[in-house]
């Protein structure tokens, strides 16, 4: 009866590795000795009998066969070539919505004044005419005023014939017109002054007849401002209703004629 033998496991797997070893090692010369490989090297690794393989320029020693990222380092990455050539401009985007209208700024200083103009042309035209005596006025009854003269006429406006101004130079005129009133008081009465444009009226003037006037009559006036065409005539006409007669009374003070009076006075065409 042989002893048994208690033989090592590492033992048989370094004899089943050397064999396996050398079986490829037979195997890779007879692929090599049929001129299918590079002969430039071949060896057997690893102890679970896998084989490597490596060879030369275009064989199993090319870098870049099976990718060329190895360890993080690129074996296959060439140097950078030159910048290509800018490619054409785009189109134009949407133009952007407005935005809010800023704050004002603040009004800049005011520039120097120009140069004067030339003066305008200088118009002188008006006229004032009076009565040269007294007039009756009687009771509930317009009464035109009868001027005798002029104290002054720039435009050749009285009318001696009608009383009345004519209107030779159309335009804006200051109209003006006053008699002084001699009349019974009555607590009801009234007496009136207007002055006339062509019959219609275009300036009134009442006041009451409670007081007598005493010593030299009581003065009233009306005046207005209107446009006037060439041919307008102006006249000046009283009413009262006293009940009894009325008096336009004439009053010259030594200088000027007072009462009555009617006058018209250019003032812009």
């Amino acid at each position: 009866m042989s002893p048994a033998r208690t033989g090592s496991r590492l033992g048989l797997l370094t004899r089943r590795v050397n064999w396996t070893a050398g079986g490829a090692v037979a195997s890779l010369a007879l692929v090599l000795a049929a001129g299918l490989v590079s002969p430039v090297a071949g060896a057997a690794q690893s102890v679970d009998g896998r084989v490597s393989v490596s060879s030369g320029p275009g064989g199993g020693d090319d870098k870049c066969r099976n990718g060329s990222d190895r360890g993080g380092k690129d074996n296959c990455k060439g140097p950078m070539g030159p910048t290509g050539p800018t490619g054409a401009t785009g189109p134009a985007g949407p133009a952007g919505s407005t935005g809010p209208a800023g704050p004002a700024g603040p009004a800049g200083p005011a520039g120097p004044a120009g140069p004067a103009g030339p003066a305008g042309p200088t118009v002188n035209v008006g006229a004032s005419i009076f009565a040269a005596e007294s007039q009756t006025i009687p009771p509930n009854a317009e009464t035109q005023i009868t001027f005798s003269g002029a104290a002054y006429d720039t435009d050749t406006m009285f009318d001696s014939t009608n009383s009345t101004l004519e209107v030779n130079t159309a335009g804006r005129y200051l109209l003006k017109g006053r008699i002084l009133w001699n009349f019974t008081a009555n607590n009801e009465g009234q007496r009136q002054l207007r002055i006339s444009v062509n019959g219609s009226v275009v300036a009134f003037d009442g006041q009451d007849t409670a007081d007598a006037p005493v010593g030299m009559g009581t003065s009233q006036d009306v005046s207005t401002i209107v446009r006037l065409n060439v041919g307008d005539a102006i006249s000046l006409r009283a009413f009262q209703t006293t009940g009894g007669v009325a008096t336009s009374a004439w009053l010259f003070t030594g200088e000027t004629n007072v009462a009555p009076q009617l006058q018209a006075e250019w003032l812009a065409p």
